[in-house]
């Protein structure tokens, strides 16, 4: 269904910014307002009916009544001030839901620019977030996006210094990304294929390796060229598993790019208010491909992020890639038992029975439960890393164990059920 929505956002669009480029304008302030108001128009159409938000324009005003440089587009809920004579508003930081940069064509030099603006949002919000006190916010979401990521049990705030550097960083970076405003360039032209849009990133990083501005929390979230996008893998609702110490940060994708759009800004706004049934329990998998992965270390007494590159060829970028859908894990006898005792109990110790060996080799077992991310050690015990578990014996595929938090596993398990029943028939 969300494939249906994007798509249908995304022919509007695309109809519609075929009309602007036939409107012989030349005047270059005027051509960026144009796109501008599309792109408002566009965003406006994601809002679920019954939310309290507004997209604007205009600027992001912090505690202190500083502004931001003038913002393209911003999804916001509360109150702003408009501004007199204009269509344009102040809007207060810690009602800016996501912050949209336009740029009719984009390249380099307009990714540089519009990467400061949206810089300067964020550091809004924290300053924001510094000032105020007794604020607190609910993380469960970073927690369980670290859990996902890291395979590891996310510590308790008064022991995150005993982590490993790279891990606290990805800690701290992951409740950034939750709760700090979603940050999208959004570029109508500009690089011809998703090979030179991805190789004109990462000129632009390794420009800015290991200095201030640069770090994994302080990239876009969304970076849209004409039909291609370079999507943060940050958890929400992108989760990646680290290889070794390394995160994969950023993933390019030709799909539709107002499905990423979608999914972000939807992600975000589940937080608070009730979501469409179908957006949760969506199977469709966006096809990704890895750009970048990075690792918080410290160099010369600086502490940083550094990046590794992931080269793909043009020929292989430009393949077609079949659309796939979510699926959960089919396991053994052995590892359903194990879960489905977790489920029950919470935890176990790892000398409990039900961790007895029944098909032969547990540790085998286990580890390949690690790697999926539905278990890990905390402490003395094995605990679940999802949120809901669901375990199910299906006719076909045999054992199945999911997280049905999303309600993606009673989505998998009803349509299988279907399709049998009409293979019967």
């Amino acid at each position: 269904m969300i494939r249906d929505v994007a798509g249908l956002l995304r022919a509007l669009q695309e109809a519609e910014a075929q009309q602007l480029d036939k409107a012989s304008i030349t005047h270059a302030p005027t051509i960026g307002e144009m796109y501008e108001g599309l792109t408002e128009a566009i965003l406006g159409k994601l809002i679920p009916g019954a939310a309290d938000l507004r997209v604007v324009s205009g600027f992001v005003e912090d505690a202190s009544g500083g502004l931001s440089g003038q913002i393209d587009s911003m999804l916001v809920s509360g109150k702003g001030r408009r501004i007199p004579h204009t269509r344009h508003f102040k809007w207060p930081v810690k009602d800016v839901i996501a912050v949209l940069e336009v740029k009719k064509r984009l390249f380099s030099s307009e990714m540089v620019e519009a990467h400061r603006q949206l810089k300067d949002v964020l550091d809004r919000y924290w300053r924001y977030v510094e000032q105020s006190e007794g604020l607190t916010f609910d993380v469960e979401p970073a927690l369980y996006a670290y859990g996902q990521i890291t395979g590891r049990v996310a510590p308790d705030r008064k022991d995150l210094e005993k982590l490993p550097f790279h891990l606290e960083m990805i800690y701290r970076a992951l409740v950034v990304e939750q709760i700090s405003p979603i940050r999208i360039i959004f570029g109508y032209s500009g690089f011809t294929s998703e090979f030179t849009f991805r190789q004109g990133f990462c000129r632009l990083i390794k420009r800015h390796v290991m200095k201030g501005g640069f770090g994994a929390s302080f990239l876009p979230n969304l970076i849209v060229c004409g039909q291609y996008s370079l999507v943060k893998l940050n958890g929400y609702p992108y989760m990646p598993r680290m290889q070794g110490e390394w995160w994969p940060l950023i993933a390019s994708s030709k799909e539709n790019p107002l499905i990423f759009l979608l999914e972000l800004i939807w992600t975000r706004l589940s937080y608070r208010l009730a979501m469409p049934e179908w957006f949760d329990a969506d199977l469709s998998i966006e096809a990704l491909a890895p750009l970048l992965a990075a690792r918080a270390t410290t160099k010369g007494g600086k502490m940083g992020w550094e990046y590794l590159e992931k080269r793909i060829s043009k020929s292989s970028l430009e393949q077609k890639v079949e659309p796939r859908e979510w699926e959960p894990h089919i396991v053994s006898l052995y590892q359903f038992t194990v879960v489905n005792a977790l489920c029950r109990e919470g935890a176990l110790p790892l000398d409990h029975p039900s961790l007895v060996d029944l098909t032969g080799d547990e540790n085998v077992e286990l580890q390949e439960l690690f790697e999926k991310r539905l278990i890990a050690r905390n402490g003395d015990n094995l605990v679940l890393l999802t949120r809901r578990c669901r375990c199910v014996i299906m006719p076909k595929e045999g054992y199945v164990v999911g997280d049905d938090s999303s309600g993606r596993l009673t989505a998998w398990v009803m349509k299988r059920l279907k399709n049998r029943d009409t293979e019967s028939t």
